[in-house]
């Protein structure tokens, strides 16, 4: 089946196309899947999907009372319940679509992206609008780790930028620098140290991880 937002808000059709719930989801944006289920973002929190034997059940998660800014894109490392939310400001969201909880973390400057790893220290890396990347403590929203700008020009270039990727695994992080002609990997767990550094003859647009 699918997931489809229309004026309706969002569906859920099988395999044939035929609908088979609706639920409201005003201006949706943003989505994501995770290993409880499929998340898209609405204007007032969040739809999740979930799959069993039994079907697929659409479950509203809402934002906390008083919210005034929104996840508009989610991000995370693949196969775990808890993902990021960018806003269009200096706070991001983590939503647990394990306990269908949100979570609002200020990182006191605009991010161009942000990803949740979800590991045993609730590390997120985030990348600023300067193109320096972050690592932030998920329970506290404190800055543990800060690298020189990296992507800078790539983020400069309306072109280029929305091509450029944090691509997250349980050692890793790698990010994509179209303009720089490089790839960085990182250690998100060691004070963001630049482990490796890939040069390409071309400009890396596009990157996915393979092999994990």
């Amino acid at each position: 089946g699918a997931l489809v937002t229309d004026a309706d808000g969002l569906r859920h059709v099988d395999a044939t196309g035929a609908p088979q719930e609706t639920v409201r989801c005003d201006d949706p944006a943003g989505s994501i899947a995770t290993n409880v289920g499929v998340v898209v973002g609405c204007a007032d929190g969040a739809v999740l999907a979930v799959t069993d034997a039994d079907g697929t059940t659409l479950e509203r998660i809402p934002y906390p009372d008083g919210t005034t800014d929104r996840a508009v894109s989610f991000a995370a490392r693949e196969g775990r319940p808890t993902v990021a939310g960018l806003t269009e400001g200096n706070a991001f969201w983590l939503l647990d679509t394990r306990e269908r909880t949100w979570t609002r973390l200020d990182a006191g400057e605009p991010l161009a992206r942000v990803a949740a790893v979800d590991d045993a220290d609730q590390h997120v890396v985030a990348l600023t609008q300067a193109g320096e990347l972050l690592v932030i403590d998920g329970e506290t929203g404190k800055t543990l780790a800060r690298t020189e700008p990296l992507v800078a020009a790539s983020l400069a270039d309306p072109a280029l930028a929305a091509g450029v990727t944090l691509q997250i695994d349980p050692n890793r992080t790698y990010l994509n620098g179209p303009a720089e002609n490089v790839m960085f990997e990182i250690d998100h767990a060691d004070d963001a140290r630049i482990a490796r550094t890939f040069e390409t003859t071309d400009a890396p647009a596009f990157i996915a991880e393979t092999g994990r």
